[in-house]
């Protein structure tokens, strides 16, 4: 890309998407969440950063990343 840019990979299981999902304002449903999951899972691609880990702390640990990429 004629720009800068990054691209960030969220590694987490399966049981914490869904269980992420359940916890939306509307939810799309667990059978959702396992065909993202399967469609995301395919190959791995950018910068890993582990999801499982409480949602605070993945904004943060993205955010040093984007500052930081720079």
């Amino acid at each position: 890309l004629p720009f800068d840019h990054a691209v960030i990979t969220l590694q987490a299981p399966l049981s914490i998407c869904v269980a992420r999902d359940s916890q939306r304002k509307v939810p799309f449903g667990p059978e959702a969440a396992r065909a993202v999951y399967r469609k995301v899972t395919r190959f791995e691609y950018g910068i890993p950063v582990d999801a499982t880990q409480p949602v605070g702390s993945v904004v943060r640990k993205i955010s040093s990343l984007l500052l930081t990429s720079r």
